[in-house]
């Protein structure tokens, strides 16, 4: 740390244990080879080493049946973000191969995007077998509709049986859930009947009984699950060859570990004023503790000094991964964000409303709101408790902690619907009005984007007055993907679209290679943990580190320092990290 550096921390902390992990951590001379200081390598180091090892669908592991073959690994392996640019950009003819790094003339010179240098992606390696039948939906449906009549004689008699007081056996009454399921098992129990009779030729039954199960019958018949957008049903499917969008059962002695809608892990304990939940506002020695605002203008300075060797890229990928594995919920009135820019906030608005003041001598707020007349606050809101049991204050992960790209497809099944087509496997798109490439779904529903200026919105109601084809939501429109957070800025939204469009790519190439496979199978098979632990990590944690922490994707064969016994969370301490990079870009 540059003394320059520790004066001024002196000089605003009364002791140095009052200095704030992510202050100290910022003000780190950055490693050799790296963007970030010892602090945050050891904590991003440790994250990534943990999120890699606990994860059971981490695309380099030999378990089967998830597992890829060596040769699409191999192709796997190929892909670079510049050939994700190149294949989804509006126009990139020219790309450097390494996008994180800035292009120069000897190492990294622009290469066509049809270069040798910028490889790509032999999907032929995905190709499969057309099935030997295939069952035509008519029969389906109406030997479905005989299972369901032969269903309901079959309750009928137990119920008349029951009635009788015949039953003898005891002991063995099914649980809630599996009374549930079991009116669905009682009708595909004689239509599997059915099809055997049908003369659906197989070789063998059971060549019969493995095929079956790959029958998609969701939209014939109502199969009961524990909760619509939720994933709690248990025992987890061994067998499955997909991870759950909500993260559950990634893990099968532990299905909970790295599920979205769980609490931040600690590596300490935290510290709150009333030890409970109460935000820290003096230091040990009882002195008040300076603002987030004193903080980021007396030390951390907002001032343009780009990279000599790093892209922006390294900056804005850190987001888009951040936004991937973490994002801790706001307090909101009535599913609205709270406006918590008076003084009296937490008394007037909302408790949790933490407004900063800003002091006297800030080079941007005036001391004095113009437009109210009172003291201007730095809006500050906390986020939601997500502790399930007594004791302090904990913060929730809305998302997954795996690096499984829920920023694009969501993290509940809901959310998850709400962005598919259900048709040949693909994400909800928005017609490009010229013709160009798709752009990313919208809506003008938004429920974290505030209002436009009133000035803005005088304009548009006098639009509106002269035009009954237009409503104000028109004007507004907002992006609807698997983060709310791509309208933070734009090119984040660029990044949210690259990959929409990439998903979008790989699964028409699939269905062209592979045209028997179903919208599920191509849903599921649409490359993000490859790009971070190949072009990412070693940039920001430099290769010692990377090193030390074994984040280095595999050249080839397969990674075999899967453990089901590591907890794959996220920890509060090391969210912020990734979009702190943007102070070093």
């Amino acid at each position: 740390m540059a003394s320059e550096t520790i004066d001024k921390l002196a000089r605003i902390y009364k002791n140095v244990h009052d200095v704030d992990l992510f202050t100290g951590g910022l003000a780190e001379t950055p490693l050799n080879g790296a963007v970030i200081g010892p602090t945050f390598a050891c904590l991003l180091g440790r994250q990534f080493h943990y999120l890699r090892r606990g994860d059971r669908f981490w695309y380099e592991n030999d378990i089967p049946p998830s597992s890829f073959t060596k040769e699409q690994l191999t192709e796997i392996r190929k892909t670079t973000l510049a050939r994700v640019l190149c294949d989804n950009a509006d126009s990139a003819d020219f790309m450097q191969p390494s996008a994180m790094y800035i292009t120069d003339p000897f190492l990294n010179a622009y290469q066509t995007c049809s270069s040798a240098d910028i490889p790509t992606m032999d999907l032929a390696k995905w190709k499969t077998l057309s099935p030997r039948f295939q069952v035509s939906a008519t029969v389906l449906k109406d030997s479905l509709s005989r299972a369901k009549r032969q269903a309901a004689a079959l309750m009928e008699n137990e119920e008349i049986t029951i009635n009788r007081r015949s039953i003898k056996l005891r002991g063995y009454t099914p649980q809630q859930l599996n009374r549930n399921l079991s009116p669905a098992g009682i009708m595909l129990k004689p239509q599997t009947q059915r099809d055997e009779e049908n003369g659906l030729a197989f070789n063998s039954i059971e060549d019969l009984m493995s095929a079956l199960p790959n029958v998609d019958v969701a939209d014939l018949l109502d199969i009961p699950k524990v909760f619509d957008c939720d994933d709690q049903t248990l025992p987890c499917d061994h067998t499955t060859k997909f991870r759950t969008i909500t993260g559950w059962c990634n893990n099968l002695n532990n299905p909970e570990w790295g599920k979205s809608m769980r609490i931040f892990s600690r590596i300490l304990p935290p510290m709150y004023a009333d030890d409970m939940s109460a935000p820290k506002v003096k230091g040990r020695l009882g002195s008040i503790l300076p603002s987030g605002r004193v903080i980021s203008t007396q030390v951390h300075y907002d001032v343009e000094a780009p990279h000599v060797r790093y892209s922006l890229m390294v900056m804005q990928w850190g987001q888009f991964l951040d936004h991937d594995i973490t994002f801790t919920p706001m307090n909101t009135a009535n599913g609205k964000p709270l406006d918590c820019s008076d003084c009296e906030s937490a008394t007037l608005v909302h408790p949790e409303c933490l407004p900063i003041t800003v002091p006297a001598d800030d080079p941007y707020y005036p001391p004095i709101n113009r437009t109210t007349g009172r003291p201007h606050m730095y809006i500050v809101c906390s986020v939601l408790a997500g502790q399930l049991t007594l004791g302090r204050r904990e913060q929730l992960n809305q998302v997954t902690a795996f690096v499984d790209a829920s920023n694009v497809y969501g993290s509940d099944r809901c959310e998850a619907r709400m962005l598919r087509t259900f048709g040949w496997g693909k994400l909800n798109v928005t017609r490009h009005p010229n013709g160009a490439k798709d752009l990313l779904p919208q809506t003008s529903n938004h429920k974290d984007c505030v209002a436009p200026s009133l000035a803005l919105k005088l304009v548009i109601s006098f639009v509106m007055m002269n035009s009954k084809c237009f409503s104000i939501q028109e004007f507004f429109p907002h992006f609807q993907i698997g983060d709310n957070r791509a309208s933070e800025q734009p090119a984040l939204a660029a990044m949210h679209t690259i990959f929409m469009r990439e998903h979008n790519r790989i699964v028409t190439d699939l269905q062209r290679i592979n045209p028997h496979w179903s919208d599920e199978m191509l849903y599921q098979h649409g490359i993000m943990q490859h790009i971070t632990y190949s072009e990412f990590t070693s940039r920001v944690l430099g290769k010692s580190f990377a090193n030390k922490y074994d984040l280095h994707s595999q050249v080839e064969g397969y990674f075999e320092g899967y453990d089901p016994n590591v907890i794959p969370l996220f920890s509060m301490s090391s969210r912020q990290q990734l979009s702190d990079l943007a102070t070093v870009f």
